[in-house]
Parts: C-alpha cells; structure tokens; sequence
C-alpha cells in the first residue's frame, strides 16, 4: 500500500539538460516507471520510442520494449482532485488556458487528463539516435517530424511544473501535452489540437523526486555548457507547440 508522500510524489528520471547534453539513457528501464505513478510520459533511450503511462498501464503502438532503458520519463500517481467538463470545441491555445484558469495554484505540480474527441491532434516525433549520442542542437529539434491526425478520440495527458523547475525540466511554466488515442495507434508529444468535446480530470503534487542516471557517462558529463538558443529551443517544443518539419 502506498503511503501519502508517495501518492503525492511528482517522479521525474533525468533532466532535459542531460538530454541536451548528450546522454539519452539512464539506468532506468521501462518496466521499473510502474514503481513511481501509474501516469505519465516519456522517452527510451536514444528517443528511440514514446512511452505512455495511463491508469496503471504502460502503453505503445510500437512492440514490447519493458526491459528498454529509459532516457527521460515523467510520472506520477494520479488521485483525482477536480474535473472540468469540455462542451464546446476550441483549439489548443484556448484549452490551455481554461485547463490553466482551473488550477488551483500554478506553483505546485499539475497533473491533467483530458479524455475527449478531437477534430485533429498534431504531434510531433523526435530524432532517434543510436549510441554515440550527439549533443542536442536546435538543429536537431528542427528535425523532429509533425503528423497530423483527423477525427480521433483518446487522451491527452499533460504535466505543469513551476516555472522555478526550468532548471530540471524544460517544459517547466507551460502544459507539456501527449495524446495516446484510444486504438493505441497515436501516441506522440502534441503541439497542437482541436478538441469537439471531452472531461478533463485535475491532480495536484507537492513533492519532486528527482532521479538522476546512475553511470559514469552522467558522472563525467559537462552539464550547464549548453547555450540559450538549444534551451529556448527545447523549451518551445515542449511546451508551445513549435515543431519540426510537416510530413
């Protein structure tokens, strides 16, 4: 049985400026994400691919990769504390902003679930590497490929963190959206949406569990070299919806 500082736990493996700084894989594995949250998203190593994490299950189009390493993951448990009903159809900018207006502070950890049927959902899929790992470069963000999907249904899961969290996560300040939908055959980070209807479900954390990659690569790494065009990229894609290249 979890006790109460686990359920409140926000659970996060690696930073965004590891990523950056070129170690996309940590000692983690996929199947060890279910001991932190049963929601929540993420990468394999390399950004070879998504993970999805939703009621407990982890989910992917792609074959089973449990015993893959993780490269950079976001969980939580999900303890229902408010839901908002979606009547009317609007596009992302608007639903970001009502699913803002209904936290109940911006300086905690906001967990969202939006189950619903969307006109459209664009994701986008980031570069996959095979080791050696590159640095991450604006460049390579700009590589990522965008697809759009019409007339689907599924769930959007979105993690706000405080600004203050830039310095762990580059999403930090903003809603950072995936959608899995409901055939499982869409699963990616989304830049952009229009939702027709739907309920979104609200879960507040107060606790950050860091977990930083336990290997000597992560010891020797040069951290804090990066420079503020790759964070100011990564941090459009993550939480405003600028991608890549159209399909």
């Amino acid at each position: 049985m979890l006790n109460s500082n686990e359920i409140d736990s926000y659970t996060q493996i690696s930073t965004s400026q590891t990523l950056c700084s070129g170690l996309l894989e940590t000692n983690f594995k996929v199947k060890d994400l279910l001991n932190y949250g049963d929601f929540g998203f993420g990468a394999t190593a390399g950004m070879q691919h998504n993970i999805m994490i939703l009621d407990g299950e982890i989910i992917s189009p792609t074959l089973d990769f449990i015993d893959e390493h993780v490269a950079i993951s976001f969980i939580s448990h999900f303890t229902l504390d408010g839901n908002l009903q979606i009547n009317n159809a609007m596009g992302i900018k608007e639903l970001r902003n009502k699913i803002k207006d209904n936290f109940n502070s911006t300086n905690i950890i906001n967990l969202v679930k939006i189950k619903g049927n969307f006109d459209f959902v664009k994701t986008s899929s980031f570069p996959k590497f095979s080791r050696p790992y590159p640095v991450i470069t604006a460049d390579i963000v700009n590589r990522s490929v965008n697809s759009r999907h019409y007339s689907t249904s599924g769930t959007l899961l979105a993690f706000w963190l405080p600004e203050f969290c830039k310095c762990i996560n580059a999403g930090a300040g903003g809603l950072h959206i995936h959608y899995i939908s409901n055939d499982k055959m869409i699963c990616g980070h989304v830049l952009d949406c229009n939702i027709s209807s739907g309920t979104a479900e609200f879960s507040s954390k107060h606790t950050i569990s860091l977990k930083l990659p336990e290997s000597s690569e992560f010891q020797n790494l040069e951290l804090g070299s990066n420079d503020e065009l790759i964070d100011n990229r990564i941090e459009a894609w993550a939480k405003d919806g600028v991608g890549g290249k159209e399909l």
